[in-house]
Parts: structure tokens; C-alpha cells; sequence
């Protein structure tokens, strides 16, 4: 499984549409092909601990069946007008993207 985190900082004049983004980023990537997993959310006031990051607005987390579907997923022609259409409300984007890694446990000798 590949899991693929963006973190969006919305442009100063629209930190409003962040609830729109997220509708606009589940209704548009979560049933493309490969895609098993999508949620997309706004960042929760509430969390405050030193250690969580506070410069982002909504957060989404897509988990792929494999990396071939990530690459699809990149092309696909509704990934490319939700990025076409909200890059220019953007100031910030950052993306995390994770090999879900299965390996034989080992016994301690």
C-alpha cells in the first residue's frame, strides 16, 4: 500500500473555503481507480500539544493499492482539474508520501 498526505495552506483571502475544499477533494479523488482509502479534513483548532503542526488548513490522506495506482492517480484528469482549480487559492502545499512495507518479523537470537 502507498499512503499520500497533503497538508494545503489556504491563500490569506480564502481560509473560508477550506469545508469546500474538502468536499471538493472526496467528491472528485475518492473513487478514482486505485484509490482505497481517502479522507479529507479541516485542521482541528483543539489540537495544541508543541508537536502538532498548526500551518495547514485541511489535510488529506489517500492510500493507494500500490504505487501503479499512485502514478495514475497523478495523471488522471480529475486529479489535474482539483490541482488546476485550487492551486491559485493556495499559499502552501506539502505532500508526504509512505510505502506501507511488510516484512518476516524476526525472532531475537
Amino acid at each position: 500500500m502507498m499512503l499520500h498526505t497533503v497538508a494545503f495552506t489556504l491563500a490569506e483571502d480564502h481560509v473560508g473555503s477550506a469545508g469546500y475544499l474538502v468536499e471538493s477533494l472526496e467528491r472528485e479523488l475518492s473513487s478514482l481507480p486505485g484509490v482505497v482509502i481517502l479522507y479529507a479534513g479541516v485542521r482541528g483548532e483543539q489540537f495544541k500539544r508543541p508537536t502538532n503542526v498548526q500551518d495547514f488548513h485541511v489535510l488529506l490522506v489517500v492510500g493507494f493499492r500500490d504505487i501503479a495506482a499512485y502514478d495514475q492517480y497523478l495523471v488522471h484528469p480529475r486529479h489535474l482539474r482539483v490541482v488546476e482549480s485550487w492551486a491559485p487559492r493556495l499559499s502552501k502545499i506539502a505532500i508526504l508520501d509512505a510505502l506501507r512495507m511488510y516484512w518476516e518479523p524476526r525472532i531475537p537470537e
